[in-house]
């Protein structure tokens, strides 16, 4: 596939000027070392809880040398043997991918169902071994011993659908875009099935920061509804053990504010909230619990992130281009028979402005929908990189403008400035309504830095430290 390369020109002025100020000198900047070889190494179990767990919820695994995201992807394999409430007993050999926390910590969310059942909604109780598996980048793979565990799953609310009303997506989605209507579907396994005189009785909680959620009946609910806070549905269940709920809907329900009821002839929206201002997505989160007849109760939480179309992500990565060789920026100052205080000052200011280019995968991103040209993308590279990518770096501001010291008497001492271009490297995705995302490729930012230095000696004029000049990228 064919990348686009997209670019605004720099602009360079240099004009008289000259100020102090009181900063530290900036740190000088290093070239391209090479990294550190990385090894991959068998990650040690030492222990995994909680011993009981519902659909939704977490296990933690606790150890050491879990592979980072840098370098490879942990997977988590149980091996054993899964006993049913019934008594039926399956093999179990699975591998999962799971999160790391840190190098001694992952975890584990059992999810979407119960995946240790051949049909995922049965309780029981899983005994066997787990183990981690560092898949890494290069292709090496590292196994841990096993770990003796038993899990046993207790009452539930299993998702049979949480997706887009439309866009005809999987049954379970748990990233999408903003402004979408979504549709849910949950089954109760651990519960006594709902009879009319003794119903099931599902509560949901939507966050209205998160979600518009409005009944069939109120006008302008958007209006009367507070901004903040939960929005509760209530929904009574006298028949089996599911429920559904969704955008534009007539099944029957409460919808509340506090206990104060608001509605009671089902939900007419149910939508998540665009992304508002100029950053990345939201994580939104729905919480459903279930009460049968005898007051045995099952709790689910609902993870969902949402998505801009495109969002771009910085996490430090940068890059030096080039660094030019150190000039003075003054002449030369005596040190004479007592020496002297001095602090920093320029004869001139310079400034660069900085410049955004875009390497961007346009075929990818009109297959999603957006614009052929990247920088028609509702992304704010400022906001990404924290900085003003259409500012200048000017020397009047540089970090270390006041580096002075004492001239030593008998010395000459002498101000030099050195300039650097950094490239700062932001990656771009794309996100569709059913979950899927792309690597659309990068947005680069070039930056500069200035970097003031005092040097002093008996000759005039005294030579520079700094570094020498360099090309590393064009």
């Amino acid at each position: 596939m064919r990348m686009r390369f997209f670019l605004i020109s720099l602009a360079c002025s240099i004009f008289a000027a000259c100020g102090t100020s009181t900063s530290l000198p900036d740190p000088q900047i290093n070239p391209p070392t090479k990294p550190k070889p990385w090894v991959n190494r068998a990650p040690t179990l030492m222990a995994a809880s909680p011993a009981k767990l519902a659909v939704g919820e977490q296990l933690t695994i606790i150890g050491d040398d879990f592979i980072s995201s840098d370098y490879g992807v942990p997977y988590i394999k149980f091996v054993g043997t899964f006993t049913d409430d019934q008594g039926a007993s399956y093999p179990v050999d699975l591998q999962i991918e799971t999160k790391r926390t840190n190098s001694g910590k992952l975890t584990w969310s059992l999810w979407p169902n119960i995946v240790f059942h051949p049909q995922g909604d049965r309780l029981g109780t899983f005994v066997g071994d787990i183990q981690v598996l560092n898949v890494g980048n290069d292709g090496s793979q590292k196994l841990s011993d096993p770990l003796p565990t038993t899990v046993e799953i207790g009452p539930s609310l299993i998702p049979l659908l949480a997706q887009p009303k439309k866009g005809g997506c999987q049954p379970v989605v748990t990233s999408t875009l903003g402004d979408t209507g979504y549709q849910f579907q949950l089954r109760a396994v651990g519960l006594r099935a709902a009879t009319q005189s003794a119903p099931l009785v599902f509560s949901w909680t939507f966050l209205a920061e998160q979600w518009v959620v409005g009944p069939h009946g109120l006008l302008d609910y958007e209006k009367v509804f507070p901004k903040s806070g939960g929005i509760g549905v209530e929904q009574v269940v006298t028949s089996g053990t599911e429920t559904s709920l969704s955008d534009d809907s007539d099944a029957s329900a409460l919808v509340k504010i506090g206990r104060e009821i608001m509605g009671d002839k089902g939900v007419a929206e149910l939508k998540l909230r665009a992304v508002e201002g100029e950053g990345n997505g939201y994580q939104a989160t729905v919480f459903v619990s279930a009460v049968d007849g005898g007051g045995k109760r099952a709790t689910l939480r609902i993870p969902i992130d949402v998505h801009r179309q495109a969002e771009m992500f910085y996490n430090g990565e940068s890059k030096v281009a080039q660094r030019w060789e150190s000039y003075r920026v003054t002449d030369c100052l005596a040190g004479a028979d007592i020496g002297r205080q001095v602090t920093y000052r320029e004869d001139k200011t310079e400034q660069k402005s900085r410049a955004i280019a875009f390497q961007y995968n346009a075929s990818l991103g009109v297959g999603l929908g957006l614009p052929s040209n990247p920088f028609a993308l509702s992304i704010n590279p400022s906001v990404g990189f924290g900085v003003d990518v259409q500012g200048v770096v000017s020397t009047q501001k540089m970090t270390g403008i006041d580096l002075g010291g004492q001239l030593l008497a008998g010395n000459f001492g002498v101000f030099y400035r050195q300039l650097t271009k950094v490239y700062k490297i932001g990656k771009l995705r794309g996100y569709g309504v059913c979950g899927e995302s792309v690597d659309l490729g990068e947005v680069v930012l070039t930056d500069w830095i200035y970097t003031p230095e005092f040097a002093q000696g008996q000759s005039c004029p005294p030579p520079s430290n700094l570094a020498p000049a360099v090309k590393y990228l064009d």
